[in-house]
């Protein structure tokens, strides 16, 4: 069985905390039918120590709080111990009926207990039987296949302030790699229908670029498709990769032990992956620092059963630096007017410290050739060789 989210609402109390729920969603069981929370919560008087999870008004779990969140921290510099105050955890669903009410509660450190979210769920299986049929569909107008912490969320919201552009229902549909037994219905159901003649609709899932079966599955399904790569320094592209997992809680390493494990971490899954087409790895998608920036190689496997001409690749300093001639690029690519953007800021900024110099200078020495080899592929010199980026970080 899955567990779905249908909506989270705040209650009363929760003008007491800042918070995020990244959960409930889908996730591995353990001993039996469960839930994973993940997420993070500010207490703006007083640090909060544990949230408790109640489903249908019975305690299922207590959750300390006390996962760093860098990023949360940066955010909220106001509360010293904000730089703490993710959790992730578990609760047990075992006798509960296929619709219940899920709250969460703040323990603070006084002992008080207060309720700030709660959330409607439903335990049936997915059935898509009802939704209609999709054969008629090419697929979406265009995809921004990647790549992660390059700027592709700035560049979507860039697109879909477009006025030919109708965004997708979220921005990362991720039916290419995680999602792609769901029907083609339920994929073509993402998007709006009955769209006025030129009118385009698309979606960004960087993960696209790396995964190993989503060219053929795009080739397959959406011939008629323009695919936008956003390619970045892959030296910091690698840094805003690590931090983004540190801040998720799925990375415990530092940046160098990080590095050094990830030959280790990703051996085997990318033929997994190819031979298992139902797997998918975790790991794959989230400890891929370096590999992720051999952008070449990527590349390759999309040139191979794609046209060139339907593939623009962006250097993602150029959106940073200049996001209105950058996305002018995409919309001449996709074949719309030009237009005024109205909002030029970075989006998923992140702070935080620069690499230790003898990690970045090494870094830009095993990137020299990887970045050599891309430079030959595309006829374009990305000029990253040791460059130490921009002091800015989006996705």
């Amino acid at each position: 069985m899955t567990v779905e989210l249908r909506a989270i609402n705040s209650l009363p109390g929760a003008d007491r905390f800042r918070f995020s729920i990244d959960g409930p969603a889908p996730g591995e069981q353990r001993d039996g039918e469960a839930i994973e929370l993940d997420g993070w919560i500010v207490g703006l008087d007083q640090p909060v120590v544990a949230v408790r999870l109640l489903a249908d008004g019975a305690e299922r779990s207590r959750i300390p709080v006390a996962r760093e969140r860098a990023d949360v921290g940066a955010a909220h510099p106001g509360q010293p111990w904000s730089e703490m105050s993710g959790f992730r955890g578990w609760a047990p669903l075992a006798g509960l009926s296929d619709r219940f009410t899920l709250s969460l509660a703040a323990e603070t450190g006084d002992g008080a207990v207060t309720p700030f979210a709660a959330a409607v769920l439903s335990r049936a299986e997915e059935d898509w039987s009802n939704l209609p049929a999709a054969s008629d569909w090419g697929g979406p107008d265009f995809i921004v296949i990647g790549a992660q912490r390059a700027g592709s969320t700035s560049l979507y919201r860039y697109l879909t302030a477009h006025p030919g552009i109708a965004p997708a229902r979220i921005k990362e549909l991720h039916y290419f790699s995680h999602h792609h037994q769901r029907p083609w219905a339920w994929y073509r159901d993402q998007f709006p229908r009955n769209l006025p003649a030129g009118m385009l609709t698309g979606e960004a899932t960087p993960y696209y670029l790396y995964h190993p079966l989503a060219p053929e599955r795009i080739a397959r399904t959406s011939p008629a498709a323009k695919l936008i790569a956003v390619l970045r320094n892959p030296v910091d592209r690698a840094l805003s990769h690590y931090h983004h997992e540190r801040a998720r809680g799925t990375e415990w390493l530092d940046f160098e032990a990080s590095l050094a494990a990830e030959p280790e971490r990703l051996s085997g899954e990318r033929n997994r992956m190819i031979s298992d087409p139902d797997y998918t790895s975790l790991v794959h998608q989230n400890a891929s620092y370096v590999d992720r920036g051999r952008y070449a190689d990527q590349l390759r496997q999309w040139y191979a059963i794609i046209p060139r001409d339907r593939i623009l690749v962006v250097r993602s300093e150029d959106l940073y630096c200049d996001p209105v001639g950058a996305t002018r690029k995409v919309t001449d690519f996709l074949g719309l007017p030009s237009f005024d953007l109205p909002d030029q800021s970075a989006h998923n900024e992140r702070h935080y410290p620069d690499m230790a110099p003898a990690t970045r200078q090494a870094l830009q020495q095993l990137f020299r050739e990887p970045n050599r080899d891309l430079a030959a592929l595309i006829g374009r010199d990305m000029e990253w060789d040791d460059v130490a980026g921009f002091g800015k970080d989006n996705t």
